[in-house]
């Protein structure tokens, strides 16, 4: 693979005038490019362009051309994304481990 990312957050509503929803990833190798196309393990390495990603700061949203390893991104989410999602390029499929989830005690 040339480049990974784990969705481990979803966040609904940040903006109160639109009712928008962001999958943050994390990206674990390789370099995210504006516009790139990646596929979804968890949808059976269905084919998505992050065409408006975004690094959020506080209450301030810029849009993002590059990011490397280590930076979290957030990428517009019209229900496609879930908690654990790995996404990757490249024709060999990737898959990270699931995020453990605990019951309260």
């Amino acid at each position: 693979p040339e480049f990974t990312a784990l969705v481990f957050k979803l966040q609904a509503n940040l903006n109160p005038k639109h009712r928008d929803c962001m999958a943050f990833a994390r990206i674990v190798s390789g370099k995210f490019e504006k516009g790139m196309k990646v596929k979804n393990s968890r949808l059976k390495n269905r084919q998505l362009t992050l065409s408006q990603a975004q690094i959020l700061f506080a209450s301030d949203r810029d849009s993002v051309e590059t990011a490397f390893p280590g930076d979290v991104i957030g990428l517009n989410n019209p229900g496609l994304f879930a908690i654990g999602d790995t996404i990757f390029t490249g024709n060999q499929a990737v898959r990270f481990p699931g995020i453990p989830s605990f019951s309260p005690e």
